[in-house]
């Protein structure tokens, strides 16, 4: 399953999410840029206010995020790497590619 949240005319309407779940038979995907993952997590906050998308999944799955050029930082702790800029955050498991996530 490829899921891609990029470019859509109204992304707008899909909000709230905490975390997407790649897991599942097959290789999965999931495409984002800055404006789907804001519009993701514009509803819904976690620890220190703020607003984080965590993607997980296993081996074979991967994540394209294109968040070029607008400062955010990565760490890396307990299995997971962290983007993060500002009160944004998207936290991805460290099974899943991110060779596509660009900062």
């Amino acid at each position: 399953m490829a899921l891609s949240l990029t470019g859509a005319a109204d992304n707008t309407r899909i909000t709230g999410f905490e975390t997407i779940d790649l897991t599942g038979s097959g290789n999965n995907s999931l495409t984002l840029d800055y404006a789907s993952l804001l519009h993701l997590v514009s509803e819904s906050t976690s620890g220190a206010g703020f607003r984080t998308l965590t993607v997980t999944g296993n081996a074979g799955d991967s994540i394209t995020a294109n968040l070029s050029g607008l400062g955010f930082t990565t760490s890396s702790s307990g299995g997971f790497t962290t983007y993060e800029l500002d009160q944004l955050r998207l936290v991805v498991s460290n099974d899943v590619n991110q060779g596509g996530v660009t900062i």
